[in-house]
């Protein structure tokens, strides 16, 4: 699994490792046209000159960030 970035901004996550991605995109000979790549949506239309990055996805997933427990809201109750 990696992860292509392209010239618009998007990060897109495709099942190729990135050794196989860079060998595809680098055996194409026009770059102009389309290739198709296996995303985890469905297949991917991409052009090659668009891809200005290829990196591997991280094991975990993770977004925003995480309160300890000494820092989460508490209830509006008193006792």
């Amino acid at each position: 699994m990696s992860i292509i970035r392209l010239t618009s901004g998007a990060d897109v996550p495709i099942k190729f490792s990135v050794n196989e991605a860079l060998e595809i995109l680098s055996a194409l000979t026009q770059p102009t046209g389309f290739i198709e790549l296996p995303g985890m949506d469905g297949s991917l239309f991409v052009r090659p000159s668009e891809v200005i990055a290829i990196f591997p996805e991280p094991l975990k997933r993770g977004a925003g960030f995480h309160l300890d427990d000494e820092e989460a809201p508490k209830s509006g109750k008193k006792s």
